[in-house]
């Protein structure tokens, strides 16, 4: 009989990390870096797929931090997959420069990968780590071997004891009354909302490219998030709306905006460039001149924009602090706008 490998036996002894799905393997990496010091929380499982980060919360020495984790079936961990990473990384840190990304992948990372991420100033654990994790801690491998016979990971993405007792909601909250309205407080408010709607946002949407000038150097548009393909309420309105994009701006004016503001934030949506839904985002949303824009962009050039006030914001971050879906506040918009909509 041929002698098995040392790895094969471990794997055997202890967890077939092959054998578990991307969900179970996730829930297996948010239970040990949580059991390694980390507070984290999971989007609420029925608001969508496989996204771009799977886990946001605060590392071991108390700093912000998102948590990356792709399972691979038998195979190395993809180079591109860590030029994502680092991609999310770089735009996350452009707008909040104390966050911390960690990437956790079921196979070895190469050693091209791991150059990039280090470079990157990313954390990262592969197979080998895993391993070792498992070892020290055995009953989270028996607790994930039984759920994933059983199917039920019904509770293994309950929130740790002891969670901060700032609020997400309470933090947005804050940030908005923080900023004066009108011109004083313009550069601050589009720095604070975006950060916000990044933070509430990224486990669905790829962190935003910001202050993105057009090819002919005409426009600048405040925050272009990129919609992943994966299965969260924001790819279904990437494939409803053939949109790659979601096109942010950010307007901190005493009043309502208006359709001024509408057709500019319409003027940047083009079906060409697969830029067709924007979210206009401003203090006290829209007057009756901006709706009636938002109804011309749409029956015109079906170009689709929502209103975010300050109130939503806050509604979104109630929402994830629920652990709730926080595109629900847009889905509701949206659908209003349509079932009252006629020729």
């Amino acid at each position: 009989m041929a002698q098995r490998s040392l790895a094969a036996l471990w794997e055997e002894a202890l967890l077939d990390l092959d054998a578990l799905d991307w969900q179970t393997f996730e829930a297996l990496a948010v239970l040990l870096l949580r059991r390694e010091g980390f507070e984290l929380s999971v989007p609420d499982r029925r608001s969508g797929g496989d996204g771009g980060v799977d886990a946001i919360g605060t590392a071991p020495d108390g700093a912000p931090a998102v948590v990356i984790i792709k399972q691979y079936a038998k195979r190395a961990a993809s180079v591109q997959v860590a030029r994502h990473v680092a991609d999310v990384a770089t735009r996350l840190r452009l707008q909040s420069p104390e966050y911390g990304v960690f990437y956790v992948a079921s196979q070895e990372i190469g050693s091209s990968s791991q150059h990039l991420l280090d470079e990157n100033k990313i954390r990262w654990w592969g197979r080998p780590d895993l391993h070792v994790l498992l070892d020290r801690h055995p009953d989270i491998a028996e607790l994930i071997e039984k759920r994933a016979e059983a199917r039920d990971l019904s509770d293994l993405f309950t929130e740790p004891e002891g969670s901060a007792e700032l609020t997400f909601e309470r933090k947005v909250t804050e940030r908005l009354a923080s900023v004066p309205l009108g011109k004083p407080g313009w550069t601050i408010f589009e720095k604070l909302a975006a950060q916000s709607l990044t933070e509430i946002f990224v486990q669905h949407l790829d962190p935003p490219t910001i202050q993105t000038r057009t090819e002919d150097g005409l426009d600048i548009m405040d925050a272009i998030f990129d919609i992943p393909e994966t299965g969260s309420s924001w790819a279904q309105i990437r494939a409803d709306y053939q949109t790659y994009f979601v096109v942010a701006e950010f307007k901190n004016y005493n009043d309502e905006v208006s359709q001024n503001q509408v057709n500019q934030l319409a003027d940047y949506l083009w079906s060409k460039a697969f830029r067709m839904f924007g979210l206009l985002v401003s203090r006290k949303g829209p007057n009756d001149s901006g709706l009636a824009a938002r109804r011309r962009a749409w029956v015109k050039e079906g170009k689709l924009i929502a209103f975010l006030s300050d109130e939503d914001l806050i509604e979104m971050a109630r929402l994830v602090d629920d652990g709730k879906n926080p595109f629900d506040v847009i889905r509701y918009q949206v659908l209003s706008f349509f079932r009252t909509l006629n020729p």
